[in-house]
């Protein structure tokens, strides 16, 4: 009898007080297609992606590629070397121009560098970020953005096509030697003793797959869900920070110290 009772009593409070969560909306949206054959990487950047509009707070954002039939494709196949998603603002009526252009930064420490809202490596398909109540992510809200500007977000999709490889971890580590490669994307010579990294599994790369292996080119997106919830003055404004194992600043300073802190830096 008493559990009854305690149930009757928690329905009749939400209906008089909805939880923020009974409010969650959900939208899923897919990135622009991009291919992949075998050995092959893919590191692309889609600007004025797909996004929920109006001023209001996200509550979770999740990630992951499929196929053209939507589904997942598993990492041991096309690992998902990372994938970033970055606010910005747009001069209004102008598709693309870097002088028109305004990075809206997470409130990490590395700045100019991990300034995404969401998304790192692989792991994030298992990563919980559900951001609970009373808190949320604010986005949209007209008082932050410049005149003449408008809201809009970016995607970089940076994946590798291990089908075949002839060294599977030596392709997602980017191993320079598996890539064949001597200079960078931007034409600048690769220093030998930089033995892997992105320098070297840059858009359109391929890395060495085993001798007589053939696969079909495949067309993959990134499928992205966002749960938000219409902003109010309840809600608590989370900020994101993002940490940098390689950043060398010693972020100790001296007591009474008026001088502003020094730039941080990460190397990524």
């Amino acid at each position: 009898m008493s559990s009854c009772s305690n149930s009757l009593a928690v329905n009749a409070s939400s209906q008089t007080q909805p939880r923020k969560e009974d409010r969650v909306k959900s939208a899923v949206f897919l990135s622009p297609k991009f291919e992949l054959k075998p050995g092959s990487v893919a590191n692309k950047f889609y600007y004025n992606i797909d996004f929920p509009k109006g001023h209001i707070a996200i509550k979770d954002f999740h990630a992951e590629v499929v196929d053209e039939a939507g589904n997942s494709v598993p990492l041991y196949e096309t690992y998902l070397h990372h994938w970033v998603v970055v606010r910005y603002y747009q001069r209004k009526g102008v598709e693309f121009n870097v002088s028109d252009f305004i990075v809206k930064r997470s409130s990490g420490m590395c700045n100019g560098v991990l300034n995404q809202y969401f998304g790192l490596g692989s792991e994030t398909r298992i990563t919980a970020t559900y951001v609970p109540d009373p808190y949320g992510i604010e986005i949209g809200n007209p008082a932050e953005v410049h005149n003449g500007y408008e809201e809009r977000w970016l995607v970089n999709i940076h994946a590798i096509d291990t089908r075949g490889a002839e060294d599977k971890m030596g392709c997602i580590e980017c191993r320079c030697d598996l890539y064949n490669v001597t200079k960078d994307e931007n034409g600048r010579k690769i220093e030998p003793d930089y033995i892997g990294g992105m320098r070297c599994c840059y858009d359109e790369m391929r890395c060495r797959v085993k001798q007589g292996f053939k696969g079909k080119k495949k067309s993959m997106y990134l499928k992205y869900t966002v749960k938000y919830i219409d902003w109010d003055a309840s809600i608590v404004p989370v900020k994101i920070y993002i940490f940098d194992i390689t950043d060398t600043i010693t972020l100790k300073k001296p007591q009474n110290s008026t001088a502003t802190a020094p730039k941080h830096n990460c190397k990524v």
